[in-house]
């Protein structure tokens, strides 16, 4: 019982560390994203 356990666990936390990257290259590329609008939004006005 409890070896089933630690493996669902241990599965978790390896599908989150595979994920790790991709979320964080997400968020890298979700922030380029807003800085060029706002750089673009700027462009605009000025």
């Amino acid at each position: 019982m409890l070896k089933n356990l630690e493996n669902s666990f241990y599965n978790k936390a390896k599908i989150k560390i595979s994920l790790l990257p991709i979320l964080l290259y997400a968020a890298v590329e979700e922030d380029n994203i807003f800085k060029r609008k706002e750089y673009i939004y700027i462009e605009n006005v000025t």
